[in-house]
This record gives C-alpha cells, sequence and structure tokens, in this order.
C-alpha cells in the first residue's frame, strides 16, 4: 500500500506541475471534506482506519472522474493559455482510476482481514460541482488534485507508520 500510493502521488505531482493553473501549489485551497489526518488515522483502530482510507479514496476519486466529464459535456471551455483542459480531464481520469484500484486492494484487505466494511452509501451524497465558470473550474481543479496529493500521502505515511502490507499489483 505505501509503495503504490507514493507511486501514485508522484503522479498527481506531475499532473499538478503540468496540468492544472500554476499558481496551485501557492493557493491556500483547503483539501476536500473527509480527508483524514495521519493522526486521526493514527488514533483509529485499522478497521476504522482502513473504511476512512477506503471512503476517502472514493470520494476523491469521484472528484476526479468529475473533471473529465465535465470537460467532455460543457460546451464551455477555458481558453488554453490558462489550462489544457483536455490533457487535465484525462489525468483526472487516469489518476481516478489509480485511486479506484487502491480502493479495491484496500476493500480486499478489510474483506481478507474479517474485518466489517461500513456503508458507503453516503458517498453518493457528494456534493460534485458543475461549474460554468473557466475560474472557478481551475481553483476546483487545482483543489481536487492537491487534496488528492495529499491524501496519498497520508496513506504512504499511514501505512509506513502502521506496517499495514498489502501487495498490490
Amino acid at each position: 500500500m505505501n509503495t503504490c500510493a507514493a507511486t501514485y502521488k508522484q503522479n498527481a505531482q506531475q499532473v499538478l506541475d503540468r496540468d492544472v493553473i500554476h499558481e496551485c501549489a501557492s493557493l491556500g485551497i483547503y483539501n476536500l471534506p473527509n480527508t483524514p489526518t495521519l493522526q486521526e488515522l493514527l488514533d483509529m483502530d485499522t478497521e476504522e482506519a482502513l473504511n476512512r482510507i477506503y471512503s476517502s479514496l472514493l470520494v476523491h476519486s469521484a472528484h476526479a472522474y468529475f473533471i473529465r466529464h465535465q470537460f467532455l459535456t460543457s460546451s464551455a471551455t477555458c481558453p488554453v493559455t490558462i489550462v489544457d483542459e483536455g490533457n487535465l480531464a484525462e489525468q483526472a481520469f487516469i489518476l481516478a482510476k489509480k485511486q479506484k484500484s487502491l480502493a479495491c486492494a484496500i476493500r480486499l484487505g478489510i474483506t481478507i482481514l474479517g474485518y466489517h466494511q461500513n456503508d458507503t452509501t453516503a458517498i453518493l451524497d457528494e456534493k460534485l460541482s458543475d461549474l460554468r465558470l473557466c475560474s472557478r473550474r481551475a481553483l476546483r481543479d487545482c483543489q481536487v488534485v492537491r487534496s488528492i496529493i495529499h491524501l496519498l500521502d497520508i496513506i504512504s505515511q499511514y501505512a509506513r507508520s502502521e506496517l499495514v502490507v498489502f501487495t498490490i499489483h
């Protein structure tokens, strides 16, 4: 889990550096809701922590999928000078699939360890913002990618500190 999260974090960092607004790294944008901190995870038992990571990965992947969905379905696009939306949409889709892969591995681990999997239907209530203004979409996309990086970093740190081992290929 550690290696996978660290690798995916590097991929997300490349997307941040290349495909979102250049000011993104310096903006004080908050993480998406339900993004755990390392301390929160460490204060939980393993079952609760894995369920929290799993649900957070699902929320983050939904937001990343939505970046692509909005690009494909929206008639309003941003000038290429601001951001290359087409490339960002494809990279967000790839990040979403990677998070989904990690979430599936965690779900499998929860099952193998005999833990109870929390109900994830609340994720269906997650609010995704269909934004028409280019500047607002750019900020949302910045928030999503930065939050993905943060989440993957937390997962990697948690896996190292708790010696949580899942083999993911």
